[in-house]
This record gives C-alpha cells, structure tokens and sequence, in this order.
C-alpha cells in the first residue's frame, strides 16, 4: 500500500501546486476558491450548511468567509425570521473573479492531466489492481 499512497499523494500534490499558481494572480488560496464556488454555486447557504459540506469547523471557515467578505466576494446577512443564522451570497465581484479564475483552473487543469498522463495512468492502475486483488481474496 505504501506505493498507492506515495503515487495518490504526488498527484495531489502536483494538482495542488497546479491550483496555487493559477490562484496566486487573483489573491485567493485554494480554500477560499472553494468555498467562493460553493457560495456562488448556492444562492443563500447557510454557514452551518456550509460546514458540514466542506467538512471544517466554523472557525475554520469563518477565517475564510471573512476574507472573501473583506474583499467584497460575498455577502453576510442575518434572516429576520432567525437573526442567530447567518445566509452567504456571492457578490457581482465574486461572480466576476469566480468566472475569471474558473477558466484559468480548466485550462491548468487540462494542462495538469496532460503533464502528468502516466502519474495518473499508474494511479488508475494500481487502483485496478487493488480491486482485482481484493476480488480474489
């Protein structure tokens, strides 16, 4: 298994350095990307919500949310029917960077598949033979 591991983890690490030098040009790290995405992608989602989907403790994306907010990416209200919640918009100039920097990410994201086609290549088939060797146990 310390191959499989080894190989996953330099595929994740040569997509992450991919990412980080697409984001670098826009001032957002790769988290805040994310989370941008999925504040765009749900029209007034809850912080909570948000927690559980990204997987993160609250202050863990509060540090984030502010960020974005700082910068005018996004929006923080309080609803009237329940002021201990707090519902998250994508600003305009959220959606503009958004749109921005998706399209840099498919064009690294193309270049990063074709760069590393065997790294992904051996990924696929040590996985396939894993599968194949617990079949047969």
């Amino acid at each position: 298994m310390p191959l499989v591991v080894a190989a996953w983890h330099l595929a994740r690490r040569a997509r992450a350095n991919a990412e980080r030098a697409v984001l670098a040009g826009s001032g957002l790290t790769v988290p805040d990307y994310v989370v941008l995405h999925l504040v765009h992608s749900q029209p007034q989602v809850r912080v909570l919500d948000l927690c559980r989907q990204i997987a993160v403790a609250k202050a863990t994306l509060s540090d984030i949310l502010t960020r974005l907010s700082r910068r005018g990416l996004i929006s923080r209200e309080r609803p009237l029917s329940d002021r201990r919640t707090v519902v998250l918009s994508c600003t305009p100039a959220g959606r503009d960077l958004l749109t921005e920097t998706a399209a840099a990410m498919r064009t690294a994201d193309a270049a990063y598949v074709h760069a590393n086609d065997d790294l992904i290549a051996l990924c696929a088939a040590l996985g396939v033979r894993i599968a194949e060797l617990d079949a047969a146990a």
